[in-house]
């Protein structure tokens, strides 16, 4: 009998059989749902999920990752017991997990994933060729591939593999900007054999992110009460969190943190930086309520100017999150104008009604801007509430909800908005709708209304459905400017948003509101351009310009107008950035009031009626020499004129009167006055005739100002510009002659940098002001410092 059992271990053996405690149970190409292990092993190969719906820590099976496309997903279990408790029967390859060395966990829902990557998987692998051919080169998380790390991948990309658990962005331009797309491998690799239109073989800048399977349930903790904490995120069961800044130092393995730039009004802010540099983050929320009035308003202007530099980050973007609908959406057609990416829209909402208006909301906002959305603060009303509830009422509510919210695949997250518990704006009656009892620090003793918000258990976050895929746009020039430079030439200059090398721009002109016709055709690499109008004579100039490229169609039109006028005057005032006290509506900004529409109603100023002083003030950008002021006043034909105002100008130090009206009745007003230099303006109203100014249009006749002795009035023509203006960090000087000398001054001609057959100075040691170039000691410009 022992001799049988003996052949029989020598034929197992022979035959390469292994004996073992128990063989392992091989999971590849599928998914399977266990309870638990119960005592079995498992081997996870190529594409083989093993999800446990019921684990414990003290399993006696075990898990074996031999490829490093399987997955283990541990049901209910969060990252950081899982990474505690979990690993020691988690091996790679046969050695033992280890997170962040040869394992990744992050949450999936209520429990984690662990993904057997190190945190340099090669996550990315990108091909000059279509369908993944030619050279290849591989990419890891957070790492920025620019075009120095692109090397001979700059502008040759045509195709690309991502691993399933991560995400990529894509980008023209190696900050980040011009046309660029996210991609996220969520549920399976992603394979794209051909970047599109205007990626393919155009992409100088790359940047990978781990993938995160967050809930769409989240918190706003940012406030005094909550400490930038991430407890009340914890005591809520959420799966992530903001705190309206950049930076979280707290752990957050077990909660998604989402960075925030809710404010900006420089470029050079370090908080910029700050947030290139995060590396535990791939999602980026715009401003916060930037239509609010008081310091932190941003115009539409502002808000798109500071846009790109949230491009940099490569990370998907929110949009602002309104107060007002129209300039809201003006920035959202703008930018999708501009290739300007935003990937989701962030709202919020604290309306009074059912669940169903909540959704109504969001449908009304993803129809107009066919993104998904983000409600970053909601509750069922506000301090400004006027009915009375109860704690009950206001937690009922709150569960129909948001569990609407969890409900809908439009609705990628939320974040409910925790009150104090106070009287509201009348002093009425509490608000009842805390989370958190008040003060919140140390306790946390939360309300029905958390309690509510803490049971929902909440569904996956993103929808693959909803991804957006907006095409290439050709972008037009921006920013097209004209200057009357002599009384009988007009200097164009703009800015290229895109790179438009292999086309060209058409510049059409019309005179005092004639027909247009093409000017020229211009290089689509020139940024200036100089028509003579000597023949033509003095009057108002209307100039269009297209993009036009051989592939890429043409863009949309830009247009601007110039004032011809003896002495080189023009209306200054024209589409400049305006600043208003009030407005009675959305739908008569400021801006309306120089626009050069003096006919259409829609087109008005309208402040709040009986707020006075009103005030308009406008930055002219530079430096100009005026002496005259035009107000067009009234509504619908209507004599409705400003009676009582002050036109003022900066000097620098304060407001100055350059006219005082007490007892005005003209609706159309025309005043000359003593010509003086500013670069600011600001109409200052104190009653009108309706209580309320009406302003179909302000003029502000005069002539660029240079204090370095430049004669605007003579037939010379400049042979050089300079771009941008404003400038930031760098200078650069156009021309068709050799630059042989350059020297910056300062308002008082002192000489603060000079150099020798240069077109591109570094101006980023200036301070912010206003200084002049010289180009070849025979020809000065005028430019501003950011």
């Amino acid at each position: 009998m022992k001799n049988g059992i003996f052949l029989l271990f020598l034929i197992l053996v022979n035959g390469g059989y292994k004996l073992t405690a128990q063989n392992p149970v091989i999971i590849e190409n599928q998914k399977v749902t266990i309870a638990s292990l119960a005592g079995t092993n498992y081997e996870l190969k190529n594409k083989g999920e093993l999800l446990v719906s019921s684990p414990t820590a003290t399993f006696t099976g075990k898990v074996n990752f031999t490829s490093d496309a399987a997955w283990l997903i541990l049901e209910g279990v969060l990252p950081s017991v899982a990474i505690a408790s979990h690993l020691s029967y988690i091996t790679v390859n046969g050695q033992p997990a280890v997170n962040k060395v040869n394992v990744r966990v992050t949450n999936y829902l209520q429990g984690c994933v662990i993904l057997p990557h190190s945190p340099t998987y090669e996550a990315l692998s990108v091909f000059k060729d279509e369908a993944f051919v030619g050279d290849e080169m591989k990419c890891i998380p957070y790492k920025y591939y620019k075009i120095a790390d692109l090397g001979t991948f700059d502008n040759t990309v045509s195709s690309f593999k991502l691993k399933k658990g991560y995400m990529a962005t894509f980008a023209q331009n190696e900050n980040g900007t011009g046309y660029s797309k996210v991609y996220i491998a969520e549920k399976d690799d992603i394979e794209i054999s051909m970047l599109p239109l205007g990626l393919n073989n155009l992409v100088s800048f790359v940047r990978v992110f781990p993938w995160r399977y967050t809930g769409k349930k989240g918190f706003g903790s940012g406030f005094v009460d909550f400490n930038r904490s991430i407890k009340p995120a914890q005591l809520t069961n959420s799966s992530w969190f903001y705190n309206w800044g950049v930076p979280s130092n707290e752990d957050l393995t077990d909660f998604e943190f989402v960075t925030m730039k809710s404010y900006a009004s420089s470029t050079t802010d370090v908080k910029w930086q700050e947030i290139n540099n995060l590396n535990y983050t791939s999602h980026l929320l715009g401003y916060n309520e930037p239509n609010n009035a008081g310091p932190l308003n941003m115009t539409v202007e502002q808000q798109l100017k500071y846009w790109p530099k949230f491009m940099e980050s490569g990370m998907r973007l929110g949009s602002p999150a309104p107060t007002n609908w129209d300039e809201f959406f003006e920035f959202m057609d703008k930018c999708d104008e501009l290739n300007y990416r935003v990937d989701f829209v962030c709202i919020h909402d604290y309306g009074d009604g059912t669940a169903e208006s909540f959704y109504r909301n969001c449908k009304r906002v993803y129809d107009r801007t066919k993104r998904p959305i983000w409600i970053t603060e909601f509750n069922w009303g506000g301090n400004w509430t006027k009915t009375p509830r109860t704690y009950e009422e206001s937690a009922k509510r709150i569960a129909e909800i948001i569990d609407r919210y969890d409900k809908e695949g439009i609705i990628e997250r939320y974040a409910i908005f925790n009150f104090d518990e106070e009287l509201n704006r009348d002093g009425e009656f509490p608000l009842n709708k805390s989370v958190f009892k008040t003060p919140a620090i140390p306790n946390y003793e939360i309300t029905p209304i958390g309690i509510a918000y803490r049971d929902q258990v909440t569904t996956m976050a993103f929808n693959p459905a909803e991804q957006i895929n907006f095409p290439f746009k050709m972008v037009p020039p921006q920013n097209l400017k004209g200057t009357n430079i002599n009384g009988i030439s007009i200097r164009l200059v703009w800015e290229n948003f895109m790179d438009n090398t292999p086309g060209t721009f058409s510049l059409e002109r019309s005179f005092n509101g004639g027909a247009f016709s093409q000017v020229a055709t211009i290089g689509g690499t020139n940024t200036t351009y100089v028509d003579s109008v000597e023949t033509i004579g003095f009057g108002k100039y209307k100039y269009k310009i297209t993009s036009i490229h051989p592939v890429y169609g043409n863009s949309i039109t830009v247009s601007t107008i110039v004032d011809v006028l003896p002495g080189g005057r023009q209306n200054v005032a024209r589409f400049k950035d305006i600043k208003v006290s009030s407005t009675t509506s959305s739908s008569y900004p400021g801006k309306l009031a120089v626009d050069d529409d003096i006919i259409s109603d829609t087109s008005r100023w309208v402040s709040s009626a009986g707020t006075f002083p009103a005030t308009l003030e406008i930055d002219l950008k530079d430096f100009y020499l005026v002496d005259e002021l035009v107000l067009y006043c009234g509504y619908q034909g209507y004599n409705s004129p400003i009676t009582n105002f002050q036109f003022q100008y900066w000097d620098g130090i304060k407001w100055v009167n350059a006219v005082v009206e007490t007892n005005n009745t003209l609706a159309l007003y025309r005043k000359s006055f003593t010509e003086v230099k500013t670069n600011k303006l600001r109409l200052n109203v104190t009653s009108t005739a309706a209580n309320i100014v009406r302003l179909y249009e302000i003029e502000v006749y005069g002539k660029e100002f240079n204090s370095l002795g430049v004669n605007e009035n003579s037939k010379y023509i400049n042979k050089f510009t300079i771009y941008p203006n404003p400038a930031e960090n760098t200078l650069f000087i156009e021309g068709k002659n050799e630059i042989e000398s350059v020297e910056i001054f300062d308002i008082n001609a002192k000489v603060l940098i000079s150099k020798q057959a240069t077109r591109t100075v570094d101006v980023s040691e200036l301070c912010a002001g206003i200084y002049f170039i010289k180009v070849n000691n025979t020809e000065t410009l005028q430019f501003i410092k950011k």
